[in-house]
């Protein structure tokens, strides 16, 4: 039997009822949708079931350091609880930590696994998601898949409103303008950099490729000629961690064109995304955008999106984030 913990908000546990219904009920795949960034600590308990049985389990995920919360969790009801990072071969840990890009190289069939491409910054779209959970099924007797979109059609399914903060989820707001973003940018768009300056706000502007980084960067910094802010730019190959100082007396615009980028441990707590009808946007990295500035502490935080034309990818984008905060408003958050 399942203890809930009472120490953690009520979506939580009632989440984790939920998941250990499924779990009774015999069902092998569990898909849970839900907002880019959300919780992963859902998982405590039906993972303390698992090792409290003295069964294994397998944690797939990206790049990223949310597996810490889940080990607190867990930490907090097994002193003795055994974890590894598995790169290859057979886990033989009670819980067992592989990245996407060693999971072929993993043996043997685990109780129950878990596959999280919510809980960092998803770096693979959804075919590739899709390939991992036919790879993985035979190799799990159960598994949960948590996700942006649904992988699979088989087994149960839940729909997780956002639990990690009590704001909204940020809608992008979308200036559609006829302007060459390489050489210019719209009134409105001024305007909204100099508020950003003029409040001190610390900001990401999201470029699709390095030819666009070199272009802005240089139109920001030589062009625009803003006073009292500090531009960095930061290229995709070079890292995927910012640094941001904290100079009390000035805003901070990093321009990168790594859509991967961690903000996690920065001040930052706005974004622009230019081009946001380029190609080389995908929808998935469009609502992760969202989601970074969303899990921010800002309680204002802007994302705005700058487009020559306002595509079915961002409409969708706008679509899902409106209907991510329906499920918050239906249910009095």
């Amino acid at each position: 039997m399942v203890i809930f913990n009472k120490n953690i908000s009520e979506e939580i546990v009632d989440i984790s009822r939920r998941i250990y219904s499924w779990y009774k009920s015999g069902i092998k795949t569990l898909s849970i949708s839900t907002c880019p960034f959300n919780t992963n600590t859902i998982f405590v308990d039906i993972v303390s079931y698992f090792i409290s049985m003295r069964k294994k389990v397998l944690y797939i995920s990206d790049e990223g350091y949310q597996e810490k919360k889940l080990l607190d969790g867990l930490s907090n009801k097994y002193k003795h609880m055994t974890y590894c990072k598995l790169e290859s071969g057979l886990g033989e840990c009670d819980i067992n930590f592989v990245k996407y890009k060693h999971i072929k190289d993993i043996e043997g069939k685990y109780d129950l696994v878990i596959l999280d491409d919510i809980s960092n910054f998803s770096t693979i779209d959804n075919r590739k998601l899709r390939d991992i959970y036919n790879f993985i099924i035979s190799k799990s007797e159960r598994i949960i898949v948590y996700s942006l979109e649904e992988v699979t059609m088989l087994g149960d399914k839940i729909e997780c409103t956002p639990i990690v903060t009590k704001k909204p989820f940020i809608e992008p707001r979308v200036i559609n303008t006829r302007i060459d973003l390489n050489k210019d940018i719209p009134y409105i768009l001024y305007d909204y950099i100099k508020w950003f300056k003029d409040n001190k706000r610390n900001l990401v502007i999201y470029v699709p490729n390095s030819e666009a980084l070199e272009n802005v960067y240089e139109y920001y910094l030589n062009k625009l000629k803003l006073n009292k802010v500090q531009i960095k730019k930061v290229y995709k190959d070079k890292s995927n961690k910012i640094n941001v100082l904290k100079v009390k007396d000035k805003a901070t615009f990093i321009i990168t064109d790594f859509k991967e980028i961690s903000l996690e441990g920065t001040n930052i707590g706005d974004a622009i995304v230019l081009f946001a009808d380029s190609n080389e946007y995908s929808y998935k990295q469009l609502m992760y955008i969202c989601g970074q500035i969303s899990k921010t502490l800002s309680k204002t935080s802007e994302i705005l999106f700058i487009a020559n034309e306002v595509n079915n990818t961002i409409d969708r984008v706008r679509d899902v984030s409106r209907d991510f905060n329906k499920m918050l408003w239906e249910k009095g958050l």
